[in-house]
């Protein structure tokens, strides 16, 4: 007995574990991607293969290395520690090490050079850091050519001229990035000569931060962060000679100046192309708090074939892959210290059909296998830059099998359902997939097919039911008999009186006593409903809400707040201005001001899903019109409630907007305050914590 009970628990425990690895297994198998609302599981696209060391090369260890650049038939490897560069086939095995080079007879050895390019002709460019110069190689690592610090007027006579990344375009044109300087891209023609600065970065701040810096001493202002752009850390040449330049971190202090990833065309212009809920930044979300935090550290792209790139995250060790529209396509890779993750990777590649991550921690290169899900997308993508639709579909169907949470398979879907004529299962794909281009054209057509199909029954819908009004009408006015019936406008029907007659209409609504305080109240209130109805029934062509994420308490906000700051300022400005009108007085008026955004915008939001997107200039005209209207009746509210004239109407608004303006601004400047604080309190924590 004891026996059995033994082989049960057993048994037991053996299914337990079972399980448990199996549930292990099916999350090891998920990987995970960036949608237009929020992050979704996808399968996983790249696995780990194989390590890669100097003990696979044949060589010593190698030391801090840098970079990588990759050919048709062999790898080239910076190791930035030992002074070299390594160059392998395609079995990882070592062919030649360039270590030095010779000028005019004397022997130069490399000094940590961090950046080495290939070109057409097989002739190594190499950004010999310490040496403060390009040098040019042939195989054999025979001296081509020497490119020495450029010499412009646009250049500083004094700055450290340090290359640590090089590339060339077809050509000829030479690129190169320089550590701590941050005027943009060096361009340099084919003997050398400086050409120009490229993609120069812009800098821009918050409001917050200007105003700390209003209110700040010297001596503070010392010891905040400088508002100066960010320097390029890494950059690739595609197929087209764009130049893909990176930067390691964006500045708190300057979001929207600074990108972690541009597509520079000739003249320095940013072209990358990037969705709404993407800026090709890598994670959308992360954390501000542990030993990770803050936004991804970009320090490498890759440019691939049909258009695709992938940029290299260094502080969480992931690949992230996108088209060339920017979406993302799939992500890999991982940060720990067993075999197949990443410490500190430092170059990104793609060799012999295998991506490789280069660890400049590790000291090897981490090898990453593409799975069926990943290839598929990838040969998607490629049939699609062919403009082969038969192969192209095939592939997306394929991927959807795999993976029906993709935005970008969602397009795609969306595209192959379009060229069947399928409007509806279109749409359906297209809103899925965030494409409200797509979802207009698609709509377009389906709308066409309800008019054609529902035209002729609505119209005689329509027809009869005019006719019915008709014949009620004369047979109310031929054969019933006439009664004189007194009708008495009510407060709530006396708001369509006040928007159209509003010098009367407010005249009366304050002396006559015609309007009511509960109405007015009550289309206060309502606002906040059309608010989140306009949210929630606009199109998705000219939504900008998500209704997954939809959070109504915003919206409640941005109609209560600005009415208690207008009717707080007006009562202050108008007591001390000889105004006649009281605080209840001033709450009815713009109650019923109101009126317009309270009929108009509810009727604009459900007429919306019946445009397309080249239509919506109409959605706007009458949303501009509503609030065009209740300025107008504002204006008619605050001259008549006081018995102003128009001259000194306008005087008081204009005082009211500046006691909102300087509300506002002190609002700004608290908060500003509470964040230095907060910033203060949490770094005095972290550093308690850390000498603890």
């Amino acid at each position: 007995m004891r026996g059995r009970k033994l082989m049960v628990w057993f048994l037991l425990i053996v299914t337990l574990m079972s399980s448990m690895i199996n549930v292990f297994a099916e999350e090891a198998n998920q990987s995970y991607l960036y949608g237009p609302n929020s992050f979704v599981k996808a399968p996983v696209a790249a696995e780990p293969g194989r390590d890669i060391d100097h003990s696979t090369i044949g060589t010593t260890s190698l030391k801090k290395p840098s970079d990588l650049y990759a050919t048709e038939n062999y790898l080239y490897i910076v190791d930035t520690g030992n002074n070299r560069i390594l160059k392998v086939n395609q079995v990882y095995q070592l062919i030649k090490e360039y270590t030095e080079y010779e000028v005019d007879g004397v022997k130069i050895p490399f000094a940590s050079p961090e950046g080495v390019y290939v070109d057409a002709q097989d002739q190594l460019l190499i950004a010999d850091t310490n040496n403060g110069r390009i040098v040019k190689l042939n195989e054999e690592g025979e001296v081509v050519a020497l490119f020495e610090k450029p010499q412009s007027k646009m250049l500083p006579t004094d700055f450290n001229y340090l290359p640590s990344k090089v590339v060339c375009d077809e050509a000829g044109r030479i690129f190169v990035a320089v550590k701590g300087f941050n005027m943009g891209l060096i361009e340099l023609d084919k003997t050398g000569e400086f050409v120009q600065l490229l993609g120069a970065s812009k800098v821009t701040y918050s409001v917050t931060d200007a105003i700390w810096r209003l209110f700040s001493t010297k001596e503070q202002q010392k010891r905040m962060a400088a508002f100066v752009p960010a320097e390029y850390n890494n950059i690739s040449v595609d197929a087209d000679g764009f130049v893909y330049a990176t930067t390691g971190t964006m500045s708190q202090n300057n979001k929207e100046g600074m990108k972690f990833v541009r597509k520079l065309n000739a003249r320095g212009d940013d072209v990358l192309r990037r969705t709404d809920y993407d800026g090709v930044s890598g994670d959308l979300e992360w954390a501000n708090t542990g030993s990770i935090k803050g936004p991804s550290q970009i320090v490498d792209c890759l440019t691939l074939s049909d258009g695709v790139y992938a940029i290299l995250d260094q502080k969480r060790a992931r690949v992230f892959v996108y088209d060339t529209g920017g979406v993302m396509l799939f992500i890999f890779g991982e940060l720990g210290q067993t075999e197949g993750t990443m410490t500190s990777p430092s170059s990104l590649e793609m060799f012999n059909d295998h991506f490789l991550v280069l660890d400049s921690v590790k000291n090897k290169i981490v090898s990453f296998d593409l799975t069926e899900y990943g290839r598929t997308i990838l040969d998607a993508c490629h049939y699609r830059e062919k403009n082969d639709l038969v192969n192209e579909e095939a592939a997306w169907q394929r991927v959807y099998a795999m993976n029906n949470n993709h935005p970008a398979i969602m397009r795609e879907m969306g595209k192959i359902a379009y060229r069947e004529r399928d409007m509806q299962s279109a749409m359906d794909y297209f809103q899925q997939g965030e494409d409200k281009e797509g979802y207009s054209k698609a709509f377009q057509f389906y709308r066409r097919e309800m008019i054609n199909k529902y035209f002729t029954p609505v119209a005689l819908g329509i027809l009869s039911l005019l006719a019915i009004y008709t014949m009620y009408k004369i047979y109310k006015k031929y054969w019933c008999k006439k009664k004189k019936i007194v009708k008495k406008q009510g407060p709530f029907g006396y708001a369509f009186y006040v928007i159209f007659r509003p010098l009367d209409g407010f005249w009366d609504l304050k002396h006559e006593k015609r309007g009511s305080v509960k109405v007015a109240l009550g289309l206060m209130a309502a606002v906040g409903g059309v608010l989140i109805i306009q949210s929630l029934l606009t199109s998705f062509i000219f939504s900008t809400v998500s209704v997954e994420e939809y959070n109504f308490i915003f919206d409640l906000l941005k109609a209560y707040i600005p009415l208690i700051l207008w009717t707080g300022s007006t009562w202050c400005v108008s007591t001390l201005m000889d105004g006649e009108g009281s605080y209840k007085d001033i709450i009815t008026a713009t109650g019923y001001s109101l009126t317009p955004i309270l009929v108009i915008l509810p009727c604009v939001a459900l007429c919306s899903n019946f445009l397309i997107q080249d239509e919506g200039v109409l959605c706007t005209f009458f949303i501009s019109v509503a609030y065009l209207w209740m300025v107008v009746l504002l204006v008619a509210s605050v001259m008549q409630t006081h018995n102003y004239s128009l001259k000194k109407t306008l005087l008081v608004i204009i005082i009211s907007l500046l006691v909102i303006v300087m509300i506002l601004f002190i609002l700004l400047l608290c908060i500003a305050l509470m964040q230095e604080i907060l910033a203060f309190v949490i770094d005095l924590q972290t550093e308690i914590v850390n000498r603890l």
